[in-house]
């Protein structure tokens, strides 16, 4: 089941998301997309409670990462 997952999250790569922000640790966002995508990303605590677009960089098994437009 693994490997199909991570299958499909790299599709993802290179693609341009919308999250919503709920988290900040150590200079790490993180939020789900529309699809329900957690996905972590270097950003401040200002944004939490915000709606960003991120480029997706890097894609796991259930989580993906990338980078603030």
């Amino acid at each position: 089941m693994e490997d199909i997952v991570l299958r499909k999250n790299q599709l993802y790569l290179n693609k341009e998301v919308s999250v919503l922000v709920d988290t900040f640790k150590n200079g790490m966002c993180g939020g789900n997309s529309r699809e329900i995508k957690r996905i972590n990303f270097p950003g401040d605590k200002d944004l939490i409670g915000k709606i960003v677009k991120v480029t997706i960089t890097e894609a796991g098994h259930w989580i993906l990462w990338g980078k603030v437009l």
